[in-house]
C-alpha cells in the first residue's frame, strides 16, 4: 500500500521510576501487560508503525530510566525528539510534583528550536488502582497542564489498556503538527515498462525550476533503491538481470525548450540510478533505451523497473546535516546505553560483594552459636550424669 508520505517520529517518555512508562510502551506496541517488569537501565526504545491521514508514521518511542543515577545521560537521548511524554502515577503525589523538574530538564537538555511551542503530552497512569488510594485528582492534573500551555492530558491504565492507544495517537498528531519538510520528495512515481530490442521510451514530467529529480528503485526493490533492467529468459519463464551480456541502460533527460537542451545524458549498467536538477520551468522528457553487449538488441524483451521522485532541492544541505546529526545522536545514545549498562553492572557487582560478605558473616555466627550450643548441651549432660551418679551412690544403688 502506498502513502502520501512516510514520517519517522522520535518520542521520549519521562517520569519517576515506577510510574509505568515501560508498561505503557509495551501495552501500546505489543498489546500486553506483565507485573514482572524490571527497572529500565539507561534507556531503551520500541518502534511501531501506524497510519494517520494517509501518512505512514514510524514512531520510535524511547523509554528512559527514572532513577537519579541515570539522569546525567539525558542529553544523549533527548536530542532530536519530536514530542515529549511526561508520565506520573495518580497514586503517587511525589511523581506528579516531579513533572516540573522533568519538563525543565528536557527543555534544557534537548534545546528545541521553539521551546514555547514544543509538543508535550501528560499521562496520569495506574487509574485501575482503588480510588481510595488515589493521591492526584484529575482536576489538579488538568489545572497543571492548562497552566503550562494547554498540554493535552490523558488518564490511562497500562494494565487494562485504558486510553493507551488514544494517548499515543494524540502524541503522533501533536508531533506531526510540528513537522515541516520532513520528506525531501513531494512526488514519487513507481512504474515498470517493457522495451523491445532497441525501442526508446520517454516519460513527460512537468517540473518547476530548482526541482531535484531522482530515478531509483520502486518499493519492490526498496533494499536496492536502484532502477533495474531485466531480460526475459524463456527457458526459465521469468525476467532476470543478465550480468553476462552487460546490458547498459542509457538515461537521457531533456527539456522541451526552444533549443531542446539536454540536462543529462548518461549510460549506466542494468542496475543503477540517476539524479538531476531542473534548471527551467516546464515539461521535461525522461527517455530510456537499452543497449546490449554486442550492439543494439533486436529481439530481446526487457522490463524496466524504477521510481521517479521529485521535490525541492536541499540547497544548504540542512536535511543532510540533520540526517548526519540523527545518526551521530543514535551513536551517542548507544554509547550512553552501554555506559548505563556498565554502571548498572558495577552497581550489581558491589551489591553482590556486599551480599557475599554478609553471607559469610552470618555463616560464621551460625557456626559460633552451633559450637556454643553443643558445648552447653555437653556441659548440661555431664552435670546431669554427675549428679545422677551421686544420687545412685547415696542410695547405695551402685
Amino acid at each position: 500500500m502506498s502513502y502520501s508520505r512516510k514520517v519517522l517520529l522520535k518520542v521520549i517518555i519521562l517520569g519517576d521510576s515506577g510510574v509505568g512508562k515501560t508498561s505503557l510502551l509495551n501495552q501500546f506496541v505489543n498489546h500486553r501487560f506483565t507485573d514482572q517488569y524490571k527497572a529500565t537501565i539507561g534507556a531503551d526504545f520500541l518502534t511501531k508503525e501506524f497510519v494517520i491521514d494517509d501518512t505512514l508514521v514510524i514512531m520510535q518511542v524511547w523509554d528512559t530510566a527514572g532513577q537519579e543515577r541515570f539522569q546525567s545521560l539525558g542529553v544523549a537521548f533527548y536530542r532530536g525528539s519530536d514530542c515529549c511524554v511526561l508520565c506520573f502515577d495518580v497514586n503517587d503525589a511525589k511523581s506528579f510534583e516531579s513533572l516540573d523538574n522533568w519538563r525543565d530538564e528536557f527543555l534544557i537538555q534537548a534545546a528545541p528550536q521553539d521551546p514555547e511551542n514544543f509538543p508535550f503530552i501528560v499521562i496520569g497512569n495506574k487509574i485501575d488502582v482503588d480510588e481510595s488510594k488515589r493521591m492526584v485528582s484529575q482536576k489538579r492534573a488538568a489545572a497543571w497542564c492548562q497552566a503550562k500551555g494547554s498540554i493535552p492530558f490523558f488518564e490511562t491504565s497500562a494494565k487494562e489498556a485504558t486510553r493507551v492507544e488514544e494517548a499515543f495517537y494524540e502524541i503522533a498528531k501533536k508531533a506531526l503538527e510540528q513537522e515541516k519538510d520532513i520528506e525531501l520528495y513531494s512526488h514519487v512515481a513507481g512504474l515498470h515498462f517493457y522495451l523491445q530490442g532497441n525501442e526508446r521510451k520517454c516519460f513527460i514530467e512537468e517540473l518547476p525550476s530548482g526541482s531535484l529529480v531522482k530515478g531509483t528503485g520502486t518499493e519492490d526493490y526498496w533494499a536496492f533503491r536502484e532502477y533495474r533492467a531485466e531480460e526475459w529468459r524463456s527457458q526459465e519463464n521469468r525476467y532476470v538481470v543478465n550480468s553476462d551480456i552487460h546490458i547498459d541502460t542509457i538515461v537521457e533527460v531533456s527539456a522541451e525548450l526552444p533549443n531542446r537542451r539536454v540536462v543529462i545524458k548518461q549510460r549506466g549498467t542494468s542496475v543503477g540510478r540517476f539524479t538531476f536538477t531542473a534548471a527551467h520551468n516546464g515539461r521535461h522528457s525522461i527517455c530510456f533505451q537499452v543497449y546490449g553487449a554486442s550492439g543494439w538488441l533486436s529481439s530481446n524483451t526487457l522490463k524496466m523497473t524504477l521510481a521517479i521522485s521529485s521535490g525541492e532541492v536541499d540547497e544548504d544541505g540542512s536535511k543532510l546535516v540533520k540526517k548526519v546529526e540523527d545518526i551521530s545522536q543514535l551513536v551517542r545514545a548507544l554509547n550512553g546505553h552501554l555506559s548505563a549498562i556498565k554502571a548498572e553492572q558495577l552497581y550489581q557487582r558491589e551489591r553482590e560483594a556486599e551480599f557475599i560478605s554478609a553471607n559469610e558473616s552470618i555463616n560464621r555466627r551460625v557456626l559460633y552459636w552451633a559450637i556454643l550450643q553443643l558445648m552447653l548441651i555437653g556441659g548440661v549432660c555431664y552435670w546431669q550424669l554427675h549428679h545422677l551418679r551421686q544420687f545412685f551412690e547415696a542410695k547405695k544403688l551402685v
